[in-house]
């Protein structure tokens, strides 16, 4: 198309009449895979940066290799080092590369901001803010939240601020903190009133809402033991709650609902809170965007509501941070005293114990039945177990195998569905079964003597001898169509 005129070319427009993509588009004879295009992000070619196009660009003209003002010509080339304009407001990217490298972050962040763009149909702000909740930002070191050497008048003023210490925190998804270097690094003598600082200095310095200047931190712990599985919210003086779960939900389970409490009460309490979690795995869960399991879809939910005033924050366990080891300790004592009792809404939990429980009634069954097939397989063991070349048998000498083994056929269990009685032996006046035709009817003696294993035991133990020999032996006995 040019000057909204067709022109011929090697390509095929192809218009569909609906909002949803086909997976597949017939073309002729071919099945063709179909996918939604994802345009190249919008960059200006006039300053190289992104978010606006070229004809509404007021900036000066920049060099495409140093990223200066525009001093070379058509003829001539920049022999400055190489510098990109879009990378160099980030510290932790590395930006000696040139504006128009496709390895550049800043190009990747915005071909990826994109993609989300048209694949969620959603606005520039709305993936933007989906790729921050993807990416946790970690900018802050753990060294920061370890250390000691803060002065005495900081965190007296850190208590002047906090009236009371009570509950947890809750950070967005896209503000969720992650400290990568917890495993190089063993803390020393940690301080909570350090981690409450900092974590106060972030709530006052990044928001501007009319929320009450109190702030609170929280702690969060979930615990599994023999006794049943239980959460519990703690600050550093007090238990706000503790409940129990039932006996088949996981760690990871009860985690998360403890977050899920304590993002429930910061709410309730219309104050600024920073809910505290050694959880990383928790963390990461709600911080995945495509994860939509009960739990974190609706701690999502409450953070994207209450951005301003409720944050998440991950602290390492077991470093003496005194709210999170009050938090560890009353969810492992939660089963000494009466508390409240929580369902649990994982679905994946309780799928896996209902697996469990029919995987233990089945074992209950086989155990106490005296079935025709437990006696031949008492280790429940298939066809697939065994060593049996597909060229040496056909299939249909496997189905009647098959049968022999089961117990069941045509000629044994035709009868209920006919509803008649059940067949009789003539010879021996009994009912028919497959152990009696194999083994026991003396009418067969003679081709089972020429047919059948001396062992009768193992005659319907699966390898090629067995199979062959006791389809000749039914074949002998004109049945081997009634099996």
């Amino acid at each position: 198309m040019k000057n909204n005129i067709l022109q011929e070319s090697g390509l095929i427009t192809v218009t569909f009449g609906s909002t949803t993509l086909p997976e597949t588009l017939m073309i002729g004879y071919e099945r063709v895979r179909v996918r939604p295009h994802i345009p190249r992000p919008l960059k200006c070619r006039n300053c190289l940066k992104f978010g606006h196009p070229t004809k509404f660009c007021r900036s000066p003209k920049t060099c495409s290799n140093c990223s200066a003002e525009a001093h070379t010509t058509e003829d001539t080339e920049c022999d400055k080092p190489k510098f990109c304009i879009n990378c160099k407001y980030d510290i932790n990217n590395q930006f000696n590369h040139s504006p128009l490298d496709k390895t550049c972050p800043a190009f990747i962040k915005q071909k990826e901001i994109t993609t989300i763009k048209t694949l969620q149909k959603v606005d520039h702000k709305t993936a933007t803010r989906i790729y921050n909740m993807r990416h946790i930002h970690q900018s802050t070191p753990y060294s920061k939240i370890t250390s000691t050497n803060q002065p005495t008048t900081t965190v007296n003023e850190a208590q002047k601020t906090t009236s009371t210490q009570a509950p947890t925190s809750t950070s967005t998804n896209r503000q969720l903190r992650s400290y990568t270097d917890i495993m190089d690094h063993q803390p020393t003598t940690s301080s909570k009133r350090t981690v409450i600082e900092e974590m106060e200095t972030e709530i006052s310095s990044d928001s501007t809402t009319t929320i009450p200047k109190k702030k609170m931190t929280e702690s969060d712990h979930g615990s599994k033991s023999g006794h049943g599985v239980s959460y519990s919210i703690t600050t550093d003086t007090r238990i706000i709650k503790t409940a129990l779960l039932p006996a088949h939900s996981s760690i990871f389970t009860a985690e998360v609902a403890a977050i899920y409490a304590a993002c429930d009460y910061a709410v309730s309490q219309k104050k600024r809170f920073v809910i505290c979690s050694d959880s990383l795995s928790s963390l990461q869960s709600i911080a995945n965007i495509s994860n939509q399991s009960f739990y974190t879809a609706r701690i999502r939910d409450i953070l994207n509501s209450h951005q301003s005033y409720i944050k998440l924050l991950w602290i390492p366990g077991h470093t003496n941070i005194t709210g999170n080891d009050t938090a560890d300790a009353a969810a492992k004592e939660a089963h000494l005293f009466p508390q409240l009792y929580e369902n649990n809404y994982n679905y994946k939990d309780t799928q896996l114990f209902i697996k469990q429980k029919f995987k233990k009634q089945f074992a209950s069954l086989w155990e106490n039945t005296s079935d025709h097939y437990k006696l031949i397989n008492p280790n429940k063991l298939s066809l697939k177990n065994y060593n049996i070349k597909a060229n040496d048998i056909n299939r249909q000498d496997l189905i009647k195998f098959s049968r022999l083994r089961l117990g069941h056929s045509k000629l044994t269990h035709e009868h209920i569905i006919n509803k008649q009685a059940a067949p009789q032996c003539e010879r021996c006046n009994t009912s028919i079964t497959i152990k009696h035709i194999l083994l026991e009817c003396p009418l067969f003696l003679s081709e089972r003597n020429k047919f059948l294993p001396s062992n009768p035991s193992e005659l319907l133990t699966p390898n090629t001898l067995n199979i062959k020999a006791s389809m000749n032996f039914l074949k002998a006995i004109k049945l081997y169509h009634a099996i």
